[in-house]
């Protein structure tokens, strides 16, 4: 790992954390616009002194959340099948052992690995996918191991139940999937997400920046009209809770700050990752 300016409030050394906390800065197969390689670069940099480390949504803080910013992985943008095998290994170091891994990328792709080493733990797992693409594409541009096929070679690698809220974009063929494959759970609304998971079943949570409406988050590489808002998310973690959930894993990817000159992308995408952190640690206390 590569020990960067540390998230707000992380802890000062994995001593007694649950959740680990770390960046993927790999952005190699996006399709439109890239750098969301210096996603989690740019986070940890805001959010001293852009964001408190308190939630009066949650009303909670990070300072309560037993979590350790490990840091970036080492990883030269390029051949996916590296980064995917390189990300693997580092997940069953020991700093992994027992814990939660919660990532910032980097591009979709990054969900890969971190989803195929959940499903050791948790072969029953659900993803809950949110996100403006449906990431179902057997290949882009030529290249099946694509942030565009994220999503599918989740399903091939064991994933049982793929929920996806917010999808908007795709497709005729990934429109077809997600009609014909009985694993995929189209949510029209987040109360029709959540009732499709199991009561105190394990989730993994993908977050994909552009889930979210342009206007408030204009920094990525893949903008989609018609999002949704902060309040939204809020909503989603509320009901996970009640749900009883249990995270194995969770991230968040496709934040491109130097998309946006304004900063508001990057804040967003720091107060979205302290509400992730808050609501994960919360599942642990109940």
């Amino acid at each position: 790992m590569i020990e960067l300016a540390r998230f707000i409030a992380s802890n000062s050394s994995e001593k007694g954390a649950k959740i680990i906390l770390f960046g993927i800065p790999y952005d190699a197969t996006s399709s439109f616009r890239s750098m969301s390689r210096n996603g989690m670069k740019m986070v940890r940099l805001i959010s001293e002194d852009a964001i408190e480390e308190f939630s009066f949504a949650q009303k909670s803080g990070l300072e309560d959340v037993p979590f350790f910013d490990a840091g970036d992985m080492e990883l030269m943008v390029g051949d996916p099948t590296v980064m995917i095998q390189k990300v693997g290994d580092e997940l069953v170091k020991p700093l992994f052992e027992n814990r939660i891994a919660v990532a910032v990328g980097g591009e979709h792709l990054v969900s890969l690995p971190l989803i195929k080493h959940a499903l050791k733990n948790a072969p029953n797992l659900t993803v809950l996918q949110l996100d403006a693409h449906a990431d179902l594409r057997l290949a882009y541009a030529g290249q099946s191991l694509s942030h565009a096929s994220v999503m599918k070679l989740s399903l091939d690698a064991g994933v049982k139940k793929l929920v996806q809220l917010g999808i908007r974009s795709g497709d005729k063929d990934e429109f077809e999937m997600r009609k014909n494959d009985k694993r995929i759970i189209p949510a029209n609304s987040i109360q029709e997400a959540v009732d499709s998971l199991e009561e105190g079943g394990q989730i993994y949570l993908t977050v994909d920046i552009d889930y979210f409406d342009p206007s408030v988050v204009p920094g990525t590489g893949t903008p989609e009209s018609g999002g949704a808002k902060f309040s939204d998310f809020i909503a989603l973690i509320t009901l996970l809770k009640k749900k009883k959930v249990r995270f194995v894993g969770a991230d968040i990817t496709e934040l491109a700050p130097e998309l946006d000159s304004s900063g508001r992308s990057t804040v967003f995408a720091a107060q979205i990752l302290r509400e992730l952190l808050i609501g994960i640690n919360e599942t642990f206390n109940r």
